[in-house]
């Protein structure tokens, strides 16, 4: 046999394979009906072409772990927004479904294609240059596949933590589900159970594995309420701030990456992510992580442009609905301006050797104190640094001007140029 129809014969072996693991993850409870459809549609598809097809041309995966379009625009219409959310749970919840089970597939097949025993020319246990060459092969088209499934996998506990969630709890219910079913065997098998009683609960278990597949339950986001009073900010505030805080903002949606707050600019709105990840240079922020606040409460430019590294949901507060809220919460001010300020005390601590690169507690931003000062008002600190984060102030001994953000050290006398705002420690 030539080896481009050996390779095609063993191609075929592995598609089977597939297929079998796939019914037997339905059999046991793991797969639903729809997803092993689907899955072993697109096994059919590829053995078509007798095994000519590579492992990893594989279009309809694309479709089938591809959100539609149309239920995103649907679930925008009042009349249509319940209907299209159930559609989308449902879809995402497919889509994690099979992604996982396609993707346990794949690693046991990378594991098969390196045994001599599956191309079986020699009969020696041992793998010729063309057997390994074959293999060398196979494993390329395979991990292809598994990269492009962890990547989807990925993008859905980035984008949709809930879904993911939801279906590590299934994965729990279905384990817990079979080792009933394992048991009620072995107290059958022991003699402790009779035949029609053995039956009788099988098929109750069998029944709820059932409904778990093909209903599986969906769990919602943390609350916005509970993430904003998961604030530190809000930590020593009253239990109303956090309603307040959340009356000001107003959700925003954007599509894996849009843009943002724009380089160099000076951002009028601050966000705190609800869904998803965003980008600010070489830092990578996820739920609950506050972006531009500083910047806008600051009023200095954006260091490097704000971009969606997948679809997010922020929550966003504009700078005037901001100083509505400290009119109201006055207590919070100071707070929020010493975490929201938090990275950039961070990195010209660690610029001047105060920190080390790898120190990643928060310890040191409740050892300084906040000083707000007024145009042409005078500070004498004693400490080891004083740093600018908001306005300018002038060195009183040498006349230089410094704006924020700066670190200066702790023992020169300062007047306020602008209204500043400096954190001494």
């Amino acid at each position: 046999m030539r080896d481009e129809d050996l390779l095609a014969e063993i191609r075929l072996r592995l598609l089977e394979t597939e297929r079998a693991f796939y019914q037997h993850a339905f059999h046991e409870g793991l797969l639903g009906a729809d997803s092993l459809r689907e899955l072993s549609a697109d096994i059919s598809l590829v053995m078509d072409n007798n095994g000519r097809t590579v492992l990893n041309e594989r279009p309809y995966l694309s479709t089938l772990w591809t959100l539609p379009s149309y239920w995103k625009v649907l679930a925008t219409v009042p009349l249509m927004r319940g209907i299209a959310q159930w559609q989308i749970s449902r879809r995402l919840a497919f889509m994690y479904d099979t992604v996982k089970c396609f993707l346990e597939a794949q690693e046991r097949l990378l594991v098969l294609v390196q045994q001599p025993e599956l191309y079986d020319i020699n009969q020696n246990d041992t793998f010729d240059d063309n057997e390994r060459q074959m293999a060398d092969t196979l494993s390329k088209e395979i991990q292809t596949l598994i990269v492009q499934a962890k990547t989807v996998l990925e993008r859905l506990r980035i984008e949709h933590p809930e879904v993911a969630l939801a279906a590590e709890t299934v994965d729990a219910l279905r384990s817990a589900l079979n080792a009933e079913l394992q048991t009620i065997d072995t107290l059958y098998h022991d003699g402790m159970l009779k035949l029609d009683d053995k039956l009788k609960l099988t098929e109750r278990v069998e029944m709820q594995i059932k409904t778990l597949v093909n209903y599986p339950p969906t769990l919602p986001l943390p609350d916005t309420t509970e993430l904003i009073r998961e604030q530190p900010w809000l930590a020593q505030a009253q239990p109303e701030a956090a309603e307040a805080f959340l009356r000001l903002c107003s959700h925003q949606e954007y599509r894996a990456g849009a843009t943002i707050i724009l380089h160099n600019t000076v951002p009028t709105t601050a966000f705190i992510v609800v869904r998803g990840d965003v980008r600010c240079g070489e830092s990578v922020q996820s739920l609950g992580a506050m972006v531009g606040m500083y910047e806008m409460l600051a009023q200095i430019h954006q260091p490097e442009a704000l971009v969606a590294v997948t679809d997010v949901t922020l929550l966003s507060i504009t700078a005037n609905a901001l100083e509505q809220f400290f009119a109201q919460q006055p207590e919070c001010r100071e707070p929020l301006w010493r975490w929201a300020s938090a990275a950039t005390v961070q990195r010209l601590l660690i610029e001047h050797g105060h920190l080390q690169v790898d120190d990643t507690t928060l310890d040191w931003l409740l050892t300084g104190t906040v000083v707000w000062l007024s145009p042409e008002e005078s500070l004498q600190p004693n400490a080891t640094t004083c740093i600018v984060l908001a306005g300018s102030v002038v060195e009183s001994i040498s006349g230089h001007r410094v704006s924020a953000p700066a670190l200066l050290p702790g023992t020169i006398p300062l007047v306020a140029q602008s209204a500043a705002y400096l954190y001494v420690m």
